[in-house]
This record gives C-alpha cells, sequence and structure tokens, in this order.
C-alpha cells in the first residue's frame, strides 16, 4: 500500500509545475508573482526533504506553506501532502482530519487529487485499525471500509479501485475474525446460546470468508451442547454443501 501511496511525489510535483509555468507566463512581476515563487520554492524544498525521507523536516516546510501561502495553489495542495506526511509518520488520526480539510478548501480539485485524497484516508483509517489491541475498536475497520468504498465508487476506473477492493475484502476477513472470536468467547464461558446466535450471524453476515464454515462449526457445536441435535445436524449439512473442504464438514 506505502508503494501507491508514495507515486504521489512525483505526481504532485510535476502537477504543480505546470500549474506554475502556466502562472509564471501570465502573471505580473509584481508582489503576487513573487509570493507565488516564494511558496514553489518552499513546495520543491518540502517535496525534496521528503523524497529523501526527512519527513518532520518536510512536514515543516508544508506547515510554513499552510500558514503563510495558503492562497497561493501550492499552499492549498500543502494540506494534502500534509496529510501523506503525517499518515507515514503513523499519525493517522491527524491525517483523516487534514484529508477532510482538504476535501473542504478544494471543491474544484483535479479528479486525480481527489481520487488520492480519499485512497489516502482509507490508507490511514486501515492503519489504524491495524493497529488495535485486542479487543479492537471495529468501528475503526468500518470506517475503513466506508472509505475504500467511496473510493470504488466515486472512481470505478480509478488506478487504485483494485487495491481498494482487496483492502475491502481484507477488512470484511477481520471483522468476520473478530465476530467469530466474541462467538467463542462464549462458547468458552458455556453460554451456548449466545454462541450459537453469534456464530449464526457471522455465517449470515460474512459469506465466503474462512470464518463463516468456522461459525457454522461452532454453531452446530453450541446446538449440540444446547441439547437441540436435529438443529446442530442441519447447521452441519450446510457446513457440508456451503464448505465441504472444512475439516468439521466430515
Amino acid at each position: 500500500m506505502k508503494n501507491i501511496i508514495d507515486t504521489r511525489l512525483g505526481y504532485s510535483f510535476l502537477a504543480l509545475l505546470a500549474v506554475v509555468i502556466f502562472i509564471s507566463g501570465c502573471a505580473s512581476l509584481g508582489e503576487r508573482g513573487a509570493h507565488q515563487q516564494q511558496a514553489r520554492e518552499i513546495f520543491g524544498e518540502a517535496m525534496a526533504v521528503i523524497d529523501a525521507g526527512e519527513l518532520e523536516d518536510g512536514l515543516a516546510h508544508l506547515v510554513k506553506l499552510r500558514e503563510n501561502y495558503q492562497n497561493t495553489p501550492h499552499g492549498r495542495q500543502a494540506a494534502l501532502e500534509k496529510a501523506y506526511v503525517s499518515y507515514r509518520l503513523g499519525r493517522y488520526e491527524e491525517s483523516i482530519e487534514l484529508v477532510r480539510q482538504y476535501a473542504e478548501e478544494r471543491p474544484d480539485a483535479a479528479s486525480e487529487d481527489v481520487a488520492y485524497a480519499l485512497y489516502l484516508r482509507a490508507a490511514a483509517a486501515h492503519a489504524r485499525w491495524d493497529e488495535e489491541d485486542i479487543p479492537p475498536n471495529t468501528d475503526y475497520a468500518r470506517q475503513a471500509f466506508a472509505f475504500y468504498r467511496q473510493l470504488v465508487e466515486r472512481f470505478p476506473e480509478g488506478e487504485r479501485v483494485e487495491d481498494a477492493l482487496r483492502q475491502m475484502n481484507s477488512l470484511r476477513a477481520d471483522l468476520a475474525a473478530e465476530e467469530l472470536r466474541k462467538a467463542q468467547l462464549k462458547m468458552d464461558e458455556g453460554d451456548f446460546v449466545q454462541a450459537a446466535e453469534r456464530a449464526a450471524w457471522v455465517a449470515e453476515q460474512y459469506p465466503g470468508q474462512q470464518e463463516a464454515a468456522d461459525a457454522l462449526a461452532l454453531q452446530a457445536e453450541a446446538l449440540e451442547n444446547l441439547g437441540r441435535p436435529r438443529e446442530a445436524e442441519a447447521t452441519r449439512r450446510m457446513l457440508q454443501i456451503k464448505h465441504p473442504e472444512h475439516p468439521a464438514a466430515n
């Protein structure tokens, strides 16, 4: 995922260089032109140090741009580049917030910029989820999933869609595994009713995932412990039909 995000650096510099060439050809040699020239130089320095891996130094350059040159093309673009650097530094909440600010400030942004911003926001939310301890806050995974889905729906032909779909599938597996863990915990506690209900929910909500097969096996076991052998057998038959390769299906 990092490689896909890193391709942004070269694009940002070239795209903004084109903007500057256009502006420099039209602007006078007055104060406005000098102001934009200063912003361009700071942006170039920021991109250079970020590319060299000096993220904190690059962030300082971008902060300066935002504070002193916010109304220039480079100053506005700095919000998105700050989001990227924050992501690289592991400041995921900050990265998500900066993308939100960028979207508010740049409703007229180019589609490639918007697509990248949406992908970066999703990646930051996903990374935040990956850092969760047990028991994790599954709201983080659901938020990351929703962010990826927004990217896919808005830019279905975009270059990052394939990766976004893979990440969505990974998040679904994570959520299924967490719900299955909760069902197994109820089973271990002897709460067979809750174990059966939770396992049935996992199998219904996450079809196609390995966790769905494990959930059916757990549901059958819980039903046996509840003295409901016919329901347990029906659940095993469903497991045999949908997941014949599962050990509990034999």
